[in-house]
């Protein structure tokens, strides 16, 4: 079987070589990298040349490497632990008002690790994805142990003793 070459190489040089498109040397062809492994294709770089190249970009792009890799592993979590794609996520923020479910509020704080400005609230035990809630929503509910009896037991609460206006023993 011939090997397929994608940039020529003198006859003379014999088949299983190519000439990097970089360095312009020929080489043989296992010193390319698969550009596509089932149909017989190689890269137009050799290894060598393809590796100083991604280093030099990489070095030129750092903090958008970082941002595309934040990305990707928010991304990646919120669909292993929600199983929300990002698309989903925010077409939920959009069908909820771009608020959150409870309070009705926007999220006065966007975290710079998040770019989601609301929180993902899910049921413990099943895993649901039930609504976006702003951080404090979430943290009330959850220190709750998400019990719908104990939140309209502090809704009652505060409803009773709302009025009543005692110095801090702090």
């Amino acid at each position: 079987m011939t090997e397929i070459h994608d940039s020529p190489v003198p006859s003379s040089e014999g088949a299983g070589l190519r000439r990097c498109s970089d360095c312009k040397t020929v080489k043989a062809l296992q010193l390319f990298s698969w550009r596509n492994k089932a149909q017989g294709t190689r890269q137009s770089r050799c290894k060598e040349c393809f590796k100083v190249r991604m280093q030099k970009y990489n070095a030129d792009n750092t903090e958008k490497r970082r941002e595309t890799w934040r990305r990707y592993r928010r991304a990646s979590y919120m669909k292993k632990k929600y199983g929300l794609t990002d698309e989903e996520y925010w077409a939920m923020y959009e069908t909820q008002g771009r608020v959150c479910a409870i309070c009705r509020r926007p999220d006065p704080v966007v975290h710079s690790v998040q770019e989601r400005p609301l929180h993902i609230d899910h049921d413990h035990v099943t895993g649901a994805v039930r609504a976006l809630l702003c951080r404090g929503c979430n943290m009330g509910i959850g220190a709750m142990g998400d019990d719908a009896a104990r939140v309209r037991a502090a809704a009652e609460y505060l409803e009773r003793h709302g009025d009543a206006l005692l110095p801090c023993p702090l």
